[in-house]
């Protein structure tokens, strides 16, 4: 079975363009309104680049160019760009790995070192190179093969790293759904921070996996509004654009209005409609507008408004669109907080955000909470598990 998102190919830029928005058009023009991209003006409406951008990212970087309503903020695809903590290995020789790991495996006992030298220091896409190479060579399943020979919260970790990603997001989804109480925040960090040709990989892999689909699994686990939110995420038809259009924004924000504060009673289909259908970019302009016409944020409105699982996932597509990586610092943070550490939810977030934008969240990590990822993760893990942990979050 092959669940490997185009992201993670040498080719595949799409797994930077997470958060729902891609690049590449230009500002046009339309029905008198004018249409913008990620090059738009941003700044002028308190929407700030560093929410989506990469590191070295500054006003100066930005180009500007003119339209006939003003002025464009131009921001170069290379800003656009998650900066990951584990890259393409140099000189990569999936063969030569795949002996390194038999030798690791042979005999009593297993070198768990050889183990993470290589597994953690490839992305996903040249960790299936050395799979494929290890059942070309030896005729055994490498996945089943470390999995005889490690244990605990280290052969969780990797296994997960040797998974495809949509193969891995399926069995979390899962994972989420198959014993008594659903843990609703896997269904909704997963199934809000993907793209559609991610969440159409994920459902293709879970059929495959389950023999049933995603959504019968949903409706079965979940109710009412929050059971719409994750079926209307599960189409995958958010729009991806990247275009930006102040009038419809303006339009949208009076709509939430009109559906929620400005009436008894809360038109949640509204909501739903528009949070689950606009690109980040738009999304993130409509609750600049809607500040503008309530004196509050949208953030105010949904704690208002919803309450219960909805609420929940409300708030947290809100954080995602606004700033991801301090959503994914939050993750990080509840992961190994209080009594006992979440080492499933902790594993997930290293292996999925490792190869996009960990070192944001990171930095955003160390604002919020005075202290950096690595140090959290030393206090909270030990041994292989710990090393594996501390080279996928620091890079390699």
């Amino acid at each position: 079975m092959d669940f490997n998102y185009n992201a993670f190919s040498p080719q595949g830029m799409e797994m930077y363009s997470n958060n729902g928005f891609s690049t590449g058009m230009e500002g046009m023009q339309y029905g008198g309104g004018q249409l913008m991209n990620t090059s738009t003006n941003l700044l002028q409406n308190g929407i700030q680049p560093s929410q989506y951008c990469s590191q070295g990212m500054s006003q100066s970087n930005l180009g500007v160019s003119q339209y006939a309503g003003g002025a464009v903020t131009v921001i170069p695809l290379k800003y656009l760009l998650g900066t990951p903590s584990v890259r393409p290995y140099p000189n990569f020789n999936p063969m030569a790995d795949a002996n390194t790991l038999r030798e690791a495996m042979r005999g009593i006992g297993c070198d768990r070192n050889s183990v993470l030298r290589v597994l953690c220091t490839h992305t996903n896409w040249q960790r299936q190179q050395i799979r494929n190479a290890f059942t070309q060579t030896f005729g055994k399943d490498l996945i089943r093969e470390l999995k005889s020979e490690l244990s605990g919260e280290f052969e969780n970790l990797i296994v997960a790293l040797m998974l495809a990603p949509a193969e891995y997001d399926a069995m979390e989804l899962n994972r989420a759904m198959k014993y008594i109480g659903t843990r609703e925040n896997i269904l909704i960090e997963i199934m809000c921070s993907r793209s559609n040709s991610e969440i159409h990989q994920i459902k293709n892999a879970y059929n495959q996996l389950y023999s049933r689909h995603l959504e019968h699994d949903i409706v079965g686990d979940t109710s009412g509004y929050f059971k719409q939110f994750l079926l209307t995420l599960c189409t995958g038809n958010r729009n991806e654009t990247g275009l930006m259009d102040q009038m419809s924004a303006q339009q949208a924000a009076h709509a939430l209005y009109r559906a929620g504060e400005g009436r008894l009673g809360t038109n949640e289909s509204t909501f739903l409609n528009i949070l689950c259908s606009q690109n980040f970019l738009q999304l993130n302009l409509i609750f600049s507008e809607y500040h503008k016409l309530t004196g509050h944020t949208m953030e105010h409105a949904i704690h208002g408004e919803f309450s219960g699982d909805i609420r929940d996932a409300l708030l947290s597509l809100y954080h995602i669109i606004t700033n991801r990586h301090a959503f994914f610092a939050l993750q990080f943070e509840n992961s190994m907080k209080g009594m006992g550490t979440r080492d499933k939810d902790l594993i997930r977030l290293t292996v999925t955000r490792s190869e996009i934008d960990m070192i944001e969240i990171k930095n955003e990590y160390l604002r919020m909470y005075g202290r950096t990822l690595e140090k959290r993760i030393i206090g909270d893990t030990s041994g292989k598990y710990r090393k594996s942990l501390l080279m996928l979050v620091g890079g390699c």
